[in-house]
């Protein structure tokens, strides 16, 4: 019987890490909604973050490959600046599935970026992303309705979380278990020049 060697996978994504002050008061205001939204899953406070590109499971060899190509590409991108807005839901009230804060980025330099890791990373041989880019920080997930969503969604449409400056895209690997995902560092990819109009806190 001929023995078949194991083929290790990996679960990769590339993603932007929150200030620590906005990892602070997203936190909070999880905390606020919890005694509201019973349903709601909520992604732990060291777990948020902003996902450029979900590439999904893969090998070792073809996450060096992005290692290895991703590097140019984003350098020549500059720093950014971007705010945190709102609070809204996927696909919709009645039936969601995310909860999530919208992103206004300036200039819409991180659509720029997410193209020009987009153009790498197919030409690694990876699959198109079938979705529209629609960046947005996902706070927490549901299984099922959830009824206040109605009554608490309104209050907080409009509200400003705060902004930061972006100088670094993250490769990560999620590895899971019986306690949820943990996400480990793989590559920091730093941003080049900085834009003049990059956004304070």
């Amino acid at each position: 019987m001929v023995l078949r060697r194991r083929v290790e996978r990996m679960r990769v994504f590339l993603g932007i890490e929150l200030s620590g002050e906005l990892r602070e008061r997203i936190g909070s205001l999880q905390d606020e909604l919890r005694p509201r939204l019973h349903a709601a899953r909520w992604v732990p406070a060291a777990n948020l973050h902003l996902t450029l590109r979900f590439v999904g499971e893969t090998s070792p060899e073809r996450a060096d490959f992005l290692r290895a190509n991703l590097r140019a590409p984003i350098r020549r991108e500059a720093a950014f600046g971007l705010a945190l807005l709102g609070l809204g839901c996927f696909p919709r009230v009645e039936k969601p599935r995310v909860l999530f804060i919208a992103v206004a980025p300036v200039e819409d330099t991180l659509l720029v970026l997410h193209r020009s890791v987009e153009r790498v990373i197919q030409s690694g041989g990876f699959e198109a992303d079938a979705r529209r880019f629609h960046p947005h920080l996902t706070i927490a997930r549901f299984k099922q309705r959830e009824p206040a969503l109605h009554k608490t969604l309104p209050g907080y449409s409009e509200h400003a979380w705060g902004s930061m400056s972006v100088s670094e895209v993250i490769l990560f690997e999620s590895r899971l278990s019986g306690s949820g995902a943990r996400y480990h560092v793989l590559e920091r990819f730093g941003l080049g020049g900085t834009n003049r109009n990059q956004a304070v806190q």
